[in-house]
């Protein structure tokens, strides 16, 4: 068989959710593949880029300009939650009403805020939304500048451990949870070679997944790697993270209704299904699980 083609994959490199490619590229794909940093913008603008990784929110965002975007497959899937000081008056969700949250705007974990305090019949426009970076939000919840913080981990973990006992926490996993996707576009897609590349890639993706999940004393000192993060740190958010090896079946359903919250903040109409449908494309999975 003829050597498995070169790929180029861009992702968000400081987050816990890239790493099985990483793990994927330099473990298990029998080809060349290199992840650098980026995700799905890169993808759109850099035609040397095949694959690119973010979470759904950027995918509705980015795929408004792009139609051709796809999304092939689930990287990783995280469950957020809020953490909040008992010193700034919180002991239950509904109290966050009028106060602050720091978190990062316009991304899942910004819609995972108006998610949230929907469950008591708030939404995000009854408290203030305050920019944060991962690295400034346990910072601004420690100092007393908002009254809680929310975003992929470790951030809030690292807040939490900065305030103690003071913490609580707000989880649901009902609610919401981030799925990081792999996407590429359907001109990509379409040329033989490098399709043939990615059903491979893809294979070699559910087998880093799966050494997440069965062996994580082995994908732990890759993630540790990466990201320069503290072993005992990475073993507290270990439990929120999650990789099932496939393309999550109900995302489709997720992207209809979170597009109705990524239309407002641009004043856009939201799509219809049948619009939204062609996004989300499993001819890739299928292939890879049939060469299994």
């Amino acid at each position: 068989m003829a050597p498995l083609p070169p790929l180029k994959i861009t992702s968000d490199t400081a987050s816990i959710e890239f790493t099985p490619l990483l793990v994927a590229a330099e473990n298990f794909y029998s080809g060349t593949a290199s992840v650098g940093s980026g995700g799905i913008p890169t993808l759109l603008s850099d035609s040397t880029v095949d694959l690119g990784s973010n979470a759904e929110t950027q995918s509705l965002r980015q795929s408004v300009m792009y139609p051709n975007l796809r999304i092939i497959f689930t990287v990783t899937e995280t469950f957020y939650r809020i953490v909040a000081s008992r010193a700034a008056g919180v002991t239950r969700l509904a109290d966050l009403k009028g106060k602050s949250i720091a978190t990062i705007p316009n991304t899942s974990a910004a819609y995972y805020v108006d998610k949230m305090m929907r469950t008591v019949s708030l939404t995000d426009k009854d408290l203030t939304i305050r920019s944060g970076t991962a690295e400034t939000l346990p910072t601004l919840l420690a100092n007393g500048t908002v009254a809680a913080v929310t975003l992929w981990e470790p951030s809030p973990q690292v807040a939490m451990d900065r305030i103690g006992s003071d913490a609580i926490e707000f989880q649901d996993r009902t609610v919401y949870r981030e799925i990081v996707s792999l996407h590429s576009t359907a001109e990509v897609l379409a040329k033989p070679e490098k399709r043939r590349g990615i059903v491979a890639f893809v294979r070699s993706l559910m087998q880093a997944q799966r050494q997440f999940r069965e062996q994580p004393e082995l994908a732990k000192p890759r993630v540790i790697k990466a990201l320069s993060i503290d072993a005992a740190l990475l073993d507290k958010v270990w439990h929120n993270e999650q990789w099932l090896g496939t393309l999550v079946p109900d995302l489709l359903d997720i992207l209809v209704e979170e597009d109705v919250w990524v239309a407002a903040q641009t004043g856009r109409t939201p799509r219809t299904r049948a619009q939204l449908a062609p996004l989300v494309d499993d001819s890739i999975m299928k292939e890879a699980m049939a060469g299994m």
